[in-house]
């Protein structure tokens, strides 16, 4: 890679064989280097892969790739590369960072040197925010989560309780991951580096296609700008169009991980989004019959629920093998089995009342979070523009609701995150 930043494209002038060359070079070995590690962890417990390299490998793909489209100049300065790709907010878990956005704050941190007010405070609310997500909400999803998965027995509950369950993990895997960007990007903005923002409330999303321009968004558009607009993109016409979507979404599937349930995975959301754009029109005319009025309140949350409903669905192949996911759905919607709920059932799964009360307590706070987000209002953001004593207020507030109702301790591990894993 320190070979890439010296000589790639640079001193070789316009000679686009060499130039294309070293482009297949380079991508040869970085990706050989990803999948030898993919599938040799997978089939080899003698192989660990290095923490993050899933992550700072796409960040110098794309930086390889947009030297050879020339949207930006190879780098001279072998340290400065050398910091973009080990960059320490986001080297294990992303997001992933574009050379054109790291570049511009480096080199305004190295002429101004300076620290600005607004973005160590609001950086700082964020973090805790982010740790908000992750010990109120994600620690505390995870125990009745775990107990279900981990000791995979579908048959011993009501399928009404899995139901519950796979939406937590919903929760679980969206408050972990966006509560963990949330910390990079406050960190990284006390520091003076502005890192584009990874998570847009995606669960409010209306269907599969605005998801994704909300979840995971550093990947997404990664996706999009490097295996989707190349391969043809919607150039091409209606079925070249749906095979790159299946493609790109594969692709997705396998970068998560080399078992077979990470590809089903991704090309369900690949299916989502075609079957979503082919049934379109037959969508509008169903609601015109059913009097539902387009972009009202209700259409809207019939739209998220069912979108919500979707993702949850493909959750659970993410999180656990292809005939289990199977097993489970059919429970859930064979075997309802209220009376299990009406027991008590949901109580005997790790989470006392008290606990279940909790984790839906900091799911509404995140659901209002969220809905600032939706349009554009980031919390931080807000809590700052209501001057220095809403300030102060809120950090001390979100500090002592973290402390006392946060899930952390011996039989904790709070450090780790899931998408560490990747």
């Amino acid at each position: 890679m320190l070979l890439a930043s010296k000589d790639i494209f640079w001193g070789i002038g316009d000679d686009n064989k060499k130039r294309k060359l070293v482009l297949i070079i380079a991508i040869t070995l970085l990706t050989s280097m990803l999948l030898f590690f993919k599938l040799g962890v997978k089939f080899s417990d003698s192989i660990v892969a290095p923490l993050g390299i899933s992550f700072y490998t796409l960040q110098a793909l794309s930086y390889i790739v947009d030297v050879y489209n020339r949207k930006i100049e190879a780098e001279k300065n072998p340290l400065k590369l050398l910091v973009f790709l080990s960059f320490f907010p986001t080297i294990t878990s992303g997001p992933i960072y574009r050379y054109t956005d790291f570049v511009k704050c480096y080199n305004r941190n190295l002429t101004e040197l300076k620290a600005e007010y607004y973005n160590i405070a609001s950086g700082i609310i964020y973090v805790l925010y982010g740790y908000f997500l992750k010990l109120v909400i994600a620690e505390r999803a995870a125990i009745p989560v775990n107990y279900i998965f981990d000791e995979f027995a579908p048959e011993n509950y009501g399928g009404t309780a899995l139901a519950i369950i796979a939406a937590t993990y919903s929760v679980q895997i969206y408050a972990d991951f966006a509560g963990y960007s949330a910390i990079v990007i406050g960190i990284a903005q006390i520091i003076g580096y502005d890192i584009p923002e990874n998570f847009k409330a995606p669960y409010l999303s209306k269907n599969i296609k605005e998801f994704w321009a909300r979840w995971h968004i550093s990947l997404s558009s990664w996706l999009k700008d490097y295996i989707y607009i190349p391969l043809g993109g919607n150039r091409k016409g209606k079925i070249r169009k749906y095979f790159n979507i299946m493609i790109t979404f594969i692709v997705s599937g396998f970068w998560h991980g080399g078992g077979l349930h990470f590809i089903v995975w991704g090309a369900l959301h690949g299916a989502y989004q075609i079957i979503g754009d082919i049934i379109q029109p037959l969508k509008k005319r169903l609601a015109n019959r059913m009097g539902l009025v387009e972009n009202s309140a209700f259409h809207r949350l019939i739209e998220r629920t069912v979108t919500f409903m979707l993702v949850t669905i493909a959750w659970i192949f993410f999180r656990t093998g292809i005939k289990d996911a199977i097993r489970m759905i059919m429970h859930v919607f064979l075997y309802p089995r209220v009376d299990y709920l009406i027991s008590g059932g949901l109580w005997e799964l790790g989470l006392s009342p008290f606990g279940w009360i909790m984790l839906w307590g900091g799911i509404l706070v995140m659901v209002l979070v969220d809905r600032l987000m939706y349009r554009g209002l980031r919390i931080d953001q807000v809590i700052y523009n209501q001057g220095m004593l809403a300030r102060s207020v809120s950090i001390v507030t979100i500090c002592l609701v973290i402390l006392i109702f946060g899930i952390y301790g011996d039989q904790h591990d709070a450090s780790y995150f899931v998408y560490r894993d990747f």
